[in-house]
């Protein structure tokens, strides 16, 4: 006799974002592999070092948000409704490891006029690289799902307002 599962719950929203350590965008569909959903953090900032450079280092780039558009080969920047950058992303050189936390990412340099944006509100060198496999810029684990329980319970943020997304379950 087969039964059926027993119901949990159910998947509110899904957030991703196309560059690790900037603001997530909520999105309609995902598609997850091994090792992660598909263009999320699919691109990452080294230091002149070529060390990932992220939230822990410095959390500028919160406020913003990165896509892209495999269709059209497409980076995008922008902060609320207002693009700041956009181009075709053309990668240089080979796949190679970059220094990421405590393991190495492969990847290739993706040079364009964000470079040059990015530097320039961290005030130092930054550089664009793309994974070598989707998927492959995210954290320690491919997926995160953090119900609305969580989020109650972590309270408030400094100036009052709540935790993002305390109403709805999210997937990240």
């Amino acid at each position: 006799m087969v039964t059926k599962p027993e119901w949990v719950g159910t998947v509110a929203q899904l957030y991703t974002t196309a560059t690790k350590g900037f603001a997530l965008r909520e999105v309609e569909h995902i598609q997850v592999t091994a090792s992660g959903i598909v263009g999320n953090r699919e691109f990452f900032l080294v230091d002149v070092d070529e060390r990932l450079y992220s939230v822990p280092k410095d959390p500028i780039f919160l406020d913003y948000w990165t896509t892209y558009d495999p269709l059209a080969n497409t980076f995008r920047i922008g902060r609320r409704t207002v693009v700041h950058c956009e181009a075709e992303v053309r990668p240089a050189g080979p796949v190679r490891p970059f220094q990421f936390d405590e393991r190495k990412v492969d990847g290739r340099w993706t040079p364009g006029p964000w470079d040059a944006w990015f530097s320039e509100l961290a005030g130092r060198n930054l550089r664009l690289v793309r994974c070598a496999e989707p998927g492959a810029g995210g954290d320690v684990h491919p997926v995160t799902i953090v119900s609305s329980a969580s989020l109650r319970s972590l309270g408030f943020e400094l100036d009052g307002r709540q935790v993002d997304g305390v109403e709805s379950p999210i997937v990240v």
